[in-house]
């Protein structure tokens, strides 16, 4: 008799599923309801989702002509307002290596408020049910930010050191370019494997960091990845996941001309730089609304990079410094000496009423911290290392061990309900010393433009209209870990550069910046 019932129930439900395209969506929440009810199996839904997309593309009346190895075809995106609050006080005063003052500056305040605008616009392509094609396009001129100024150009960007990029009041024009924003083939279950995915190209970011904070999630890599996993044995899960992404592709040097090279104390002109990202996930179903994983992990470069193909480049090091905007997705400054040692956590579980909460946050050590302490510090010892003109700081000169190698970020989100009328609260802290990781990766609204030796929290609110329309406010407040690190922008930590209207180096003091956002989501 029961399974009299469960073959009447899939019968019935196919033929609600095949009454019209427009139910696509509500169609696979039944199936999906009805596979965790144990009503069908994995199998049966599939076929049923297999049966719904042809009935789909049956009805469509042809109006979009796709090709016959094109299965289904989703066109997804957003579209976000946010004005912008950024007030930053910076202190012009460098210090010798020693720490006595180098040059007495002074505080300076400055501040700045902006309308922004982000589109997104994306077509996922499904050749079959494993392999499939991901392009997105967005606004962004250039470098990894998608947004775009209402009635100026930016012509700085994201990234620069804490500095307010400079404008051209009323020349909007070339202020909402449109850029590739991703484009990846993917490969599930890729040679029959249930636990092999396969990613190429410029593709989403598929590991486990805070993104927001730790990996700025305006930032999609370019390279491979590789997915092993998921290994189930009861309520335990265990995978891993493997990157390398380009992260600076140099222009070898061709016909024998060495000479760019050679000055630098790299004779063939060096090699491509690669960001190579590996990790490892546990993870345990406590029980239907209590789940935690744990994701430990190492990130590192290979390869050199120039800063660029001239012979007046004399303080290069012997990898990364990476010119400004001439990385594979924007990246610039040093990544010498960065093997970090990541720890990603992630707990959720039920609050009171209706409520849930998620407790997450990584912590990393970059092991080879006081190397790179020194080689900024310009450390004769260290080949290829930054003149102390350039950058000197205090404590990390030759035989003195001192490193900033350490981040953390903590974090807490509550959430109730989906779609129209929920609303989530998230709060953060964050803490990220100077040594501790690229610049270049966390988030460029970060402590004054995607800078390190910083400190301080985020607040957050959001609050859904419709299923696709939410609003949010944020305010993230930092200050400065150390304010005796008057580090120059080519390095890539707190400083400030003279289109802010502060001559010289400057360090960082404190920021606070406040956003207020209105996405539609389609």
């Amino acid at each position: 008799m029961r399974n009299a019932w469960k073959n009447l129930t899939v019968i019935v439900g196919v033929a609600v599923l095949s009454l019209s395209a427009v139910l696509a969506q509500e169609s696979g929440q039944l199936v999906d309801v009805l596979v965790e009810e144990g009503v069908i199996t994995s199998k049966q839904a599939e076929d049923i989702r297999a049966r719904l997309a042809e009935k789909n593309a049956q009805t469509t009346d042809q109006k979009i002509q796709l090709s016959s190895f094109i299965k289904a075809l989703t066109i997804y995106g957003d579209v976000r307002y946010r004005y912008e609050v950024d007030d930053e006080r910076a202190d012009t005063t460098t210090y010798n290596s020693t720490g006595t003052v180098r040059s007495q500056g002074i505080a300076v305040e400055r501040d700045r408020d902006r309308n922004r605008v982000r589109l997104r616009l994306g077509t996922e392509w499904a050749f079959t049910d494993s392999l499939k094609a991901n392009v997105r396009i967005a606004t962004g001129a250039g470098g990894n930010s998608s947004n775009a100024d209402l009635g100026n150009v930016q012509t700085g960007g994201p990234g620069n050191a804490g500095a307010f990029s400079s404008y051209t009041p009323g020349s909007n024009n070339s202020g909402y370019a449109l850029k590739l924003d991703i484009a990846s083939l993917e490969y599930d279950k890729a040679f029959g494997a249930d636990w092999l995915t396969l990613i190429g190209g410029k593709q989403l970011f598929g590991h486990n960091l805070v993104q927001g904070v730790t990996w700025d999630d305006d930032t999609n890599p370019e390279g491979g990845f590789v997915k092993f996993g998921d290994f189930k044995a009861g309520d335990f899960t265990i995978s891993s996941t493997h990157g390398a992404y380009i992260y600076g592709d140099i222009t070898e040097q061709q016909f024998g001309n060495q000479s760019a090279g050679a000055s630098n104390g790299i004779p063939d002109g060096g090699d491509d730089t690669w960001l190579l990202i590996n990790q490892v996930n546990f993870t345990y179903k406590f029980d239907k609304e209590v789940t935690a994983r744990l994701s430990p992990g190492f990130i590192n470069y290979v390869g050199t990079r120039l800063a660029a193909q001239s012979a007046t480049s004399s303080n290069l090091p012997a990898t990364g410094n990476i010119a400004a905007g001439t990385g594979a997705i924007g990246f610039s400054y040093d990544v010498r000496d960065l093997n970090v040692f990541v720890l990603n956590l992630q707990l959720d579980h039920p609050l009171l009423w209706d409520w849930k909460q998620r407790i997450y946050g990584d912590y990393g050590y970059n092991i080879s911290g006081v190397d790179r302490a020194k080689a900024i510090s310009g450390d004769p010892s260290i080949t290829g290392g930054v003149t102390a003109a350039s950058a000197t700081v205090p404590g990390t000169t030759v035989g003195n061990d001192k490193a900033h190698d350490q981040f953390a970020v903590v974090g807490l989100t509550q959430t109730r309900g989906k779609g129209k009328g929920a609303i989530s609260f998230d709060e953060q802290f964050v803490y990220q010393e100077a040594d501790s990781w690229d610049p270049n990766l966390t988030d460029s609204d970060w402590f004054g433009g995607a800078n390190l030796n910083g400190v301080g929290f985020s607040l957050k609110t959001s609050y859904n209209f419709t299923d696709n329309v939410i609003a949010s406010l944020r305010w993230r407040h930092a200050n400065a870990i150390d304010d005796h690190l008057p580090y120059s922008t080519t390095i890539g930590y707190s400083a400030a550069t003279s289109n802010s209207g502060i001559a010289g180096t400057a360090v960082q003091d404190r920021t606070d910046l406040v956003q207020a956002d209105l996405t539609w989501k389609f």
